[in-house]
């Protein structure tokens, strides 16, 4: 916005010294003073324009690319969501269900009365398997939700970018955002 509010009228302010004053000459020379100022004061306008426009041009790709990007990201971390919670669900069955009726028949089927009795249990199951299943659970669990976790952080740093792109008021026009997107960003904002 600021650039199209500076650099316009810095062209047409040229192209206005240029074309109305063109008296008095200067010298030998075709031009007036005010024709040269001109063409100094509106080629400095165009280039600001030229420039302007073509980081505008950059930076909107470059915004493609993180919508791109963002929308990646929000499909990852769907992806590492629904694997934690198929780990959630199939532990607790394990955990609730399966082990222990397995650990429940295994410890009937010996009496403790009597020492020997006890070895021979520790002899074919040193560890029960619902210890162990635990500790795995708890382990995959903790790995996926890291994941989830990465990726949340490397999504609000892209939308941290998008925000910054869209109150940059130096752009000359504005990729529209993507719903999914918009949708994200106005919660990141509050």
């Amino acid at each position: 916005m600021y650039n199209k509010i500076i650099s316009i009228p810095v062209f047409v302010i040229g192209i206005c010294l240029l074309v109305l004053f063109t008296e008095p000459k200067m010298g030998s020379t075709a031009l007036s003073g005010f024709q040269l100022a001109g063409i100094i004061i509106g080629g400095i306008g165009f280039l600001w324009m030229l420039c302007s426009l073509m980081d505008t041009l950059m930076k909107s790709t470059e915004q493609l690319r993180t919508f791109k990007e963002t929308i990646r990201l929000q499909k990852k971390l769907a992806i590492k969501i629904d694997f934690k919670n198929s780990i959630e669900k199939e532990f607790k069955e394990i955990l609730t269900q399966t082990f222990p009726n397995f650990e429940k028949d295994l410890v009937s089927m010996f009496s403790f009365e009597n020492k020997e009795s006890k070895e021979a249990f520790l002899a074919v199951c040193p560890e029960l398997e619902s210890g162990s299943s635990f500790e795995k659970y708890v382990d995959e669990l903790s790995d996926a939700m890291e994941e989830i976790q990465e990726v949340r952080i490397e999504l609000d740093e892209k939308l941290a970018e998008i925000a910054f792109y869209n109150e940059d008021p130096w752009l000359w026009f504005r990729r529209p955002m993507p719903a999914n997107i918009k949708i994200l960003i106005d919660v990141f904002e509050k």
